[in-house]
């Protein structure tokens, strides 16, 4: 069970004693070791992960023109990302606890930046579009340069104070290597030694695994209450009309039903509801909308802001993902015993239909 699902009563009761980092890039070990440096400078209490994450990232020269309705990439290599998970610990003494730990986790990825810049030359640039076939189409990793990356913690975690994470020395299918934990001789060694580490758990003794002695003291300039509800989706005409909710009024399938009411909907099922609601008819500008009002304000964010997820779906890469059938989406959404005539909906609901 994903810990979200709990709502309200678990985000009051949350403690919120460590913060999470999420690295991941082609310069993930190098910002794992810089991570690993700047918390031993103030002596503060930490552990490090290697998530598991040892996949390849494409790099291409260009996206040529489109045939039909697919891009054709032109690869030139095929390179390494690292993944790590750092943590470290701090005084649970806050009260405004989601922007509390968003300015903790901003203030210190941009120093790590600067430093990953300063060390070696690695520049963190904005992410680029190509306008394709009238849509507007993100340029994903493949068209940097060698020296350059994206952002390279992933800005999802920050704020999020209900994450979860993988456990150490669990199975990574996805990427066939364990979540293990990190030693100094693994933190000083190399990419690669890591790597063939991970293919075998590594159960190591606390005091080899943790770091440092004393809770980072949160800033009092970061305990401040953030209203994420004061973000304005650009591309939501000024004179739409909130009252005028198309999805309100939409006849919807059990399973979709089960994803609209969760005001703590995670990235997948957004995703999803996101494709069924384009296939339905329902702009962009009216999904976006109903997000914001719909779901937790900071998760509303997320997915609009920080994944930007209604771009990619309506005008991305992702505009051309069909609709999942009934029995993909009845797991996922749990609803097996609502629906016992799915068959009824086959014939009305796009989200029903056959790939």
């Amino acid at each position: 069970m994903h810990v979200k699902e709990f709502g309200d009563a678990m985000e009051a009761g949350a403690i919120v004693d460590k913060v999470y980092l999420d690295l991941d890039s082609p310069w993930g070990f190098e910002a794992m070791q810089i991570a690993h440096e700047m918390l031993l400078e103030k002596n503060i209490i930490h552990r490090i992960n290697a998530s598991g994450r040892w996949g390849g990232v494409k790099k291409v020269l260009d996206m040529e023109k489109s045939h039909g309705d697919r891009l054709v990439l032109k690869i030139v290599k095929i390179d390494a990302s690292y993944g790590f998970h750092v943590y470290f610990w701090i005084v649970p003494d806050i009260e405004n606890k989601k922007s509390a730990l968003l300015n903790t986790q901003k203030n210190f990825c941009d120093e790590l930046v600067k430093r990953l810049h300063n060390g070696y030359g690695v520049d963190v640039i904005e992410k680029k579009y190509k306008i394709v076939d009238g849509g507007k189409v993100e340029i994903d990793e493949f068209s940097l340069d060698e020296n350059q990356i994206y952002y390279p913690v992933d800005k999802q975690v920050w704020g999020d104070i209900l994450r979860i994470s993988r456990v150490p020395n669990t199975w990574n299918p996805k990427r066939g290597r364990f979540c293990i934990p990190l030693t100094d001789e693994l933190i000083d060694s190399s990419a690669n030694e890591i790597q063939v580490m991970a293919k075998k758990q590594l159960f190591l003794p606390i005091d080899k695994i943790y770091f440092g002695q004393r809770m980072m003291k949160v800033p009092k300039e970061f305990d401040v209450k953030i209203d994420f509800t004061d973000f304005n989706f650009k591309e939501v005409p000024e004179d739409y009309n909130p009252d005028d909710d198309a999805v309100k009024k939409m006849k919807l399938p059990p399973c979709i039903k089960t994803l609209v009411d969760d005001k703590y909907l995670i990235n997948d099922k957004r995703f999803w509801l996101l494709v069924y609601l384009r296939e339905s008819g329902i702009s962009m500008e009216e999904a976006a909308s109903f997000f914001l009002r719909n779901f937790d304000p900071q998760y509303a964010y997320d997915s609009i802001y920080t994944e930007k997820q209604p771009q990619r779906v309506y005008r991305g890469k992702q505009r051309q993902i069909p609709m999942k059938d009934c029995q993909f989406m009845s797991k996922m959404c749990s609803c097996l015993d609502q629906c016992p005539k799915c068959h009824r909906y086959s014939k009305r609901h796009p989200v029903y239909r056959r790939e």
